[in-house]
This record gives C-alpha cells, structure tokens and sequence, in this order.
C-alpha cells in the first residue's frame, strides 16, 4: 500500500514529524476519496478511510509497545511512563495530524459546504451540548469520557489498532467544533484561539484515550504471542488508572469551564 510505505513505526518513534506529516497526508487523501466516492456523508465516510489508512502504522506502534512491556521489569510509576513516552507522542502526532487537517479543511470550504461534508459530526456535537445542557454536568461528562475509554481499550484489544477508529472520530468532531468556532469568530487567522478554547480539558482527555488505546495494544499483543507476565499486568493496570485520572481532572476543568461561561 502507498500510504502504508510512507513511513515506518521504528523510524516515526525516533522522529514525531514524520508521524505527524503522514498522519496529515493520509487524513488529506482520505477526505478527497470521501469527496468523490462518498458524496452522501463524507464526514464519517473521512473517518473510515482514515482509520484503514493508519492501521498498518498502528498495528507496529502497538506491538512495539508489547515488546516494551515484556521488557520492562520494573514497577516504578515514573519508570513505566517514561518506557511509553514515545509510544504517547507517536499518537499525540497522529491525532493532531488528523485534527489539523480537517479543522483547516472546515475553514477553508465555504460555509454550506462545510456544514453539509461534517453534518454527521455537527449533529454529534448539537447531541453533546444538549446532553450537558442538564444537571449533573460532572458525572455526565465523566461517564461519557469514561465510556470513550473503555471504547478505546476494547477495540484496541480485539482489533489490534481498533482504537485508531474511536480516535479518528474524535478527532474529526473536535475539528468540527474547532472550525465553527474559528469560523464565528474570524476564519483561520481564528484557528489559534480556537483550538485554546479546547484545548484545558481536551489535551487531557485525548491524553487518557491514549493511554486506553495503548493499554489495549499491549494486552492483545501479550496474549496473542502467550507472553503474558506479572509486569506486563502492572503495566496495562497503572495505564488505565492513570487514563481515569486523567479523566477526572478533564471532567473537573471541563465543568468549571462551562459554569463559568
């Protein structure tokens, strides 16, 4: 496969850019199939064609994070997080590749067009809004994101790079709701603004799916392969209560910001 060609997991790991430009490439293409192939919902459509696109490169990720769990025999906090770090910026690089091309794609088109190419997404975020709009805003965001991260582990540990879905789609509604606020507000030069508007809770919430989905990876790869340990238990243990955590600061910094506003 082409795509597939442009970049290799060990070389993206030593180099984020790269994983970022590919990221971004396969997201362009995508949307441009979606565009002539798909014309009755190219939004979701992008978000499939992006998640076929990026699994060969997630399938290494996850299996090279399996391998670093086998060899990690320690089970010092900042020793296991540091042992995944790079595995963490590789798929930081991915989403924001995704998130950046879509949201400069939602500017750039005009307006009628972008709403009916992302309708899909639009509605999703009219749906979020109006499911926050009632009380309990904590444990209603909370619940929701937590149930984003079991989407993220389970699909990660059925499917190999299943996760990469969840995240696709993600990434393509926070897009969404980026460039209807850049586009309110001023067009691209908006686009900055925009994205610190999400930018308190979502950097945290994205942070925790993460962990989810490489806590998925690890656990398909170890019993797959028949090399499961008591340290590469640790390691998916301590990757989904840290993702939890995460979640709960998210949650909380998500909250004040809407009371406050």
């Amino acid at each position: 496969m082409v795509l597939e060609s442009l970049l290799k997991a060990k070389e993206g790991l030593r180099k984020p850019l790269q994983i970022l430009i590919t990221s971004s490439i396969i997201t362009f293409c995508s949307f441009l199939l979606s565009l002539f192939v798909f014309k009755h919902d190219i939004g979701l459509y992008s978000v499939f064609l992006i998640t076929i696109g990026l699994i060969p490169l997630t399938l290494k990720i996850n299996l090279f994070a399996s391998k670093i769990s086998i060899k990690n025999k320690s089970n010092n906090v900042l020793s296991i997080f540091n042992f995944y770090k790079e595995i963490i910026v590789a798929y930081t690089c991915i989403f924001c590749g995704i998130t950046l091309v879509l949201s400069l794609l939602y500017i750039l088109l005009p307006s009628n067009i972008a709403e009916k190419t992302f309708q899909t997404q639009i509605n999703e975020i009219k749906a979020i809004r109006g499911y926050f709009s009632f009380g309990g805003t904590f444990q209603t965001i909370l619940f929701n994101n937590l149930g984003v991260l079991l989407a993220c582990f389970v699909f990660s540990f059925i499917y190999g790079s299943g996760a990469i879905f969840i995240l696709a789609w993600n990434a393509s509604i926070l897009s969404t709701a980026i460039g209807m606020t850049a586009k309110a507000i001023g067009g691209i030069y908006a686009l900055p603004f925009a994205v610190l508007v999400y930018f308190p809770h979502g950097s945290v919430e994205i942070l925790a799916y993460f962990l989810g989905a490489i806590a998925g990876g690890i656990a398909s790869n170890i019993i797959t392969r028949n090399k499961l340990q008591i340290s590469t238990l640790w390691d998916i243990l301590f990757l989904l209560s840290l993702a939890t955590f995460l979640l709960l600061i998210g949650a909380a910094i998500e909250t004040t910001t809407i009371i406050l506003s």
